[in-house]
């Protein structure tokens, strides 16, 4: 939840506001609800992910939704399926890496023990 403060003083990326909290909201979804999955559910890893990445987009469209409704009295459902849509490249990403990912580091952690 941290990095998108510390990277907005840093860079300006993400921008102060709007952005910034919805990534903080987004970003803590994803820890939450990964932590929480594997913690107290079987589900291998690929559900978790899912699960996960589908959790984080609520969280976006949620924040986003309530951000908004202060400024627009119409909510711009097509900016959250936007962000859905150009996201998914990213999520293809994750899908395919951090099963991978890990692993390899878990494998890498048996043999050092």
């Amino acid at each position: 939840m941290a990095s998108p403060i510390i990277s907005t003083f840093l860079t300006g990326m993400p921008v102060a506001f709007p952005m910034m909290p919805i990534m903080i909201f987004e970003l803590g979804t994803y820890g939450l609800v990964a932590g929480l999955l594997t913690k107290y559910t079987k589900l291998k890893m690929l559900p978790k992910l899912i699960l996960t990445m589908l959790a984080g987009r609520i969280a976006y469209a949620i924040t986003f939704t309530a951000i908004y409704s202060f400024f627009t009295p119409v909510i711009q459902v097509n900016n959250v399926v936007n962000a859905v849509i150009v996201g998914i490249p990213g999520i293809a990403i994750q899908i395919i890496l951090i099963p991978i990912l890990f692993r390899y580091f878990k494998r890498k952690k048996e043999q050092d023990a």
